[in-house]
């Protein structure tokens, strides 16, 4: 059954590179991402209507998992573009103070649902029954959610789910782009010809990467932090999602990162004698 789900959600992965690897307008990519969300919700909703969850765990998964995946970013990139239709013009300082007038916002509704988004980040599955099952709307039970707004294609929390992840990620976003604001005048210290040398293989590569980015150690868009990173080991990383597909499959999927900590601790151990 989750097959075909799966299945979506590298489409829309796959898709969205594809849209940011292409030379649009920040306006026009975000677009062409909005379209492409939609076009697999729409997706999503028809494979969910031709199925019948075989076990309350399968129901649970769809409405956790699966669907808050796509919409969570169909409402991100709703977020991005809202940003820079509405980006001020004119100085450094007037923009600041538009990205944290945006970042305050996001944050003030992940502390208005700090319940459900702890629920989530740690891995909670005690309350699942009543999250992630579809039933009637209680006030007196879910009174904290986000209503649905079509109840034969939700569960109780599975909206709010999906906009704690948005403002998570676009939260990211906005510390990018104030980064970027303020170290527009940053000179390196290097010279800019000078490039870094990468001796491991490019999964490994990607394996790191996508660490740092998921982390959060390395905020803003996939995209961009691929980009210089390519730049900086004069590399290139080709199609990343499928390298980062190709990872997710291996019995052990963090080989390379694990391998990293096995050398450090060899080396404070050594230096510790």
């Amino acid at each position: 059954m989750t097959q075909p789900f799966s299945e979506l959600l590298e489409g829309l992965e796959q898709k969205l590179i594809d849209i940011n690897q292409s030379n649009k307008s920040r306006i026009d990519t975000c677009t062409y991402s909005i379209q492409a969300c939609q076009y697999f919700l729409a997706k999503l909703r028809k494979h969910y209507d031709a199925i019948t969850f075989e076990t309350l765990e399968d129901e649970i998964g769809f409405f956790k998992k699966i669907k808050p995946k796509i919409h969570s970013e169909l409402l991100y990139q709703i977020e991005v573009f809202e940003y820079y239709r509405t980006l001020p013009k004119g100085s450094d300082d007037a923009k600041k103070l538009h990205i944290n007038s945006q970042l305050d916002k996001a944050a003030k509704y992940l502390s208005n649902h700090c319940d459900l988004h702890s629920y989530m980040t740690l891995g909670y599955k005690h309350l699942d029954l009543i999250y992630f099952v579809r039933q009637d709307f209680e006030p007196l039970v879910h009174g904290r959610l986000e209503p649905p707004s079509d109840q034969n294609f939700s569960s109780p929390a599975d909206v709010t789910v999906s906009k704690l992840l948005a403002r998570d990620k676009f939260i990211g976003f906005l510390r990018s782009e104030l980064h970027n604001i303020e170290n527009t005048n940053f000179v390196p210290t290097w010279n800019s010809e000078d490039k870094l040398k990468w001796d491991k293989s490019k999964t490994d590569l990607v394996e790191l990467i996508y660490s740092l980015h998921s982390s959060g150690a390395v905020p803003g868009e996939l995209k961009e932090v691929f980009q210089t990173v390519e730049k900086l080991f004069d590399i290139k990383l080709g199609n990343y999602y499928r390298t980062y597909t190709d990872i997710k499959l291996k019995k052990n999927p963090t080989k390379f990162i694990d391998d990293l900590k096995i050398s450090l601790l060899e080396k404070i151990k050594k230096e510790n004698q």
